[in-house]
């Protein structure tokens, strides 16, 4: 112990200083020094200080930890440090003493209580994006060691060891050539994926079994597929279908190229040319000129007017593409850009029948508010939500500026 932390008799009802302390065991894994702890009680409460630390560089760093260490907790400190977990993380006291001595009896460490704490039903969707991070690190942790090997030049890494061309992107992506890539939640990375998205895909590969099928509606690189036949093999599951569905012939180049370049036979998966919508046929599909910049455009289902040039695609109802797989679908990830929820209002028997969780992106309030009404209304289990934000431009028009993202769980599988 170092001479210079705080000195507190445990068995003292100094609450405040307690919290604080407890604050940085929890969260950090390591003691508060005297300074910290007298910078916290003039500067913020407990509660406050608890989502400072959880979106600090020193927590982040600890995402990307290769060794995982956190300190066991001696059998008379396990009581006080459950109970201020539930303060500082739940905002709430334990409860009773059965529930105290139930909960104490599960737990050795630190690393312990955060996970109770972060898989909890209570603790499922949390607007707070500080405390999001006890998740994120939590369900990242199960794979490690991360990769630490730098892709090629042209070329970036994710935490899992996954290739991605940079061409394959906008052109600022150039910048992250041979970076590496952080776990979900690490502040580092560069806005390619929301959290959520990482920690629904990776809970769905924690809950597989046997087989592990991944399918990827507006598919673009597939990045997804990718992860999850990475996963597959981690888990030692040879068995994995991917599907995927993309609109644009330069984008489905991409994928089948993604596939080749981490090892992944695309012969072996459906890649499949067109777009999801309610029903079978044709639908239009922007022309796009350069496939690496346009990631946003949509299908039009109808005879509306475009300004954008457009060609005809092939369009498949989920519904049909779900109800011909022999097997239980792990994940569906979907990104189409405004139609997500007439797809999945036109598929709820399937889903319900066939599909174990959803990561879905969202692209408009009133989409929000949709998917929350029909997957609640099915008996889902929300298990994250990332919200849209939106930007006002100097005209005062509000625009789109970042999309969100909706985790959902069938119970039911």
């Amino acid at each position: 112990m170092q001479d210079t932390l705080i000195r507190v008799n445990l068995t003292e009802s100094n609450t405040d200083a307690l919290g604080y302390i407890w604050a940085y065991r929890l969260i950090l894994d390591r003691e508060p020094t005297s300074e910290e702890i007298d910078i916290g009680i003039k500067q913020s409460s407990p509660e406050a200080l608890a989502r400072t630390l959880l979106v600090s560089r020193e927590f982040d760093s600890l995402l990307t930890t290769v060794s995982e260490t956190s300190p066991a907790l001696a059998l008379e400190e396990r009581p006080i440090a459950v109970q201020w977990a539930f303060r500082l993380f739940l905002g709430r006291e334990v409860g009773d003493e059965r529930t105290l001595s139930s909960v104490v009896e599960s737990i050795r460490s630190t690393s312990d209580i955060r996970r109770m704490i972060a898989f909890s039903e209570e603790f499922r969707v949390r607007d707070d994006k500080a405390l999001s991070q006890l998740l994120t690190s939590e369900v990242a942790k199960d794979y490690r060691p991360f990769c630490g090997t730098p892709a090629p030049p042209g070329y970036f890494s994710d935490f899992l060891g996954n290739k991605t061309r940079c061409s394959f992107l906008p052109e600022h992506f150039t910048s992250i050539s041979q970076s590496i890539l952080g776990p979900p939640g690490s502040t580092t990375n560069p806005p390619l994926h929301d959290a959520a998205e990482w920690v629904g895909t990776l809970r769905a590969a924690n809950e597989a079994s046997g087989t592990f099928t991944v399918v990827e509606l507006g598919a673009g690189w597939a990045p997804w597929l990718v992860v999850g036949h990475n996963l597959a093999r981690r888990k030692g599951i040879t068995n994995v279908h991917l599907i995927g569905v993309e609109g644009d012939k330069g984008h489905m180049k991409f994928m089948e190229q993604n596939f080749i370049d981490n090892g992944i036979d695309p012969t072996k998966h459906s890649l499949i040319f067109g777009v999801v919508g309610t029903s079978d046929g044709l639908a239009r599909f922007p022309k796009i000129d350069s496939s690496q910049a346009d990631y946003g455009s949509a299908a039009v289902y109808d005879d509306t007017d475009s300004s954008r040039p457009m060609i005809e695609v092939p369009c498949f109802s989920l519904a049909g593409l779900l109800r011909g797989l022999p097997h239980i679908v792990d994940l569906i990830h979907c990104d189409i850009q405004g139609s997500e929820a007439e797809v999945m209002a036109a598929t709820e028997e399937t889903l319900n029948e066939k599909v174990r969780r959803v990561v879905i992106g969202t692209h408009s309030r009133t989409v929000e508010g949709l998917l929350l009404d029909q997957f609640s209304g099915m008996g889902w289990k929300l298990e994250h939500e990332s919200v849209c934000t939106y930007r006002q431009n100097s005209s005062g028009v509000m625009g789109l500026h970042i999309d969100g993202v909706q985790v959902w769980r069938n119970p039911n599988i």
